[in-house]
């Protein structure tokens, strides 16, 4: 399974950074790629986004937390599967944030021509993300 990783220091708690990746609630505003995260009464979380020009979603529900760390797996949507991994290093003066994402497309025929397109889009996703993260909790925000 592809996987793509990248990570950022970001000048927050380790705490706040793993709540705001926990609820993606404000990352649409923070990432305009991110068209919506809605928070589903299951426990699960749907997501819509720009990839490749065009709107990809999936479902994903937590899969694991322990310590600094935040899993979560697809339960339905647009690749085979899909697992996203959060990490939080805490740092003196802030946080080094890891986003680890493995992905499937379920096209084996084409993975060859397919895989590194949706790896280098997914890697774009993955550092604005990150990107939004940080600009979410520069030091001089009073949120």
């Amino acid at each position: 399974m592809p996987q793509i990783s990248a990570t950022a220091f970001v000048p927050a708690s380790a705490a706040e950074l793993r709540q705001i990746a926990r609820e993606g609630i404000g990352l649409p505003t923070l990432a305009p790629h991110v068209l919506e995260v809605e928070p589903q009464s299951d426990g699960t979380a749907r997501w819509s986004v720009l990839l490749n020009g065009s709107r990809v979603g999936w479902t994903q529900r937590e899969a694991t937390t322990s310590g600094q760390r935040l899993v979560f797996t697809q339960t339905q949507g647009d690749f085979d599967s899909l697992a996203v991994t959060w990490t939080f290093a805490p740092d003196c003066a802030g946080t080094w944030v890891g986003l680890n994402i493995a992905f499937h497309l379920g096209i084996d025929g084409l993975a060859p021509l397919l895989d590194p397109i949706w790896a280098q889009s997914l890697r774009a996703h993955a550092d604005l993300l990150l990107s939004a993260l940080a600009s979410a909790k520069e030091p001089n925000d009073h949120n």
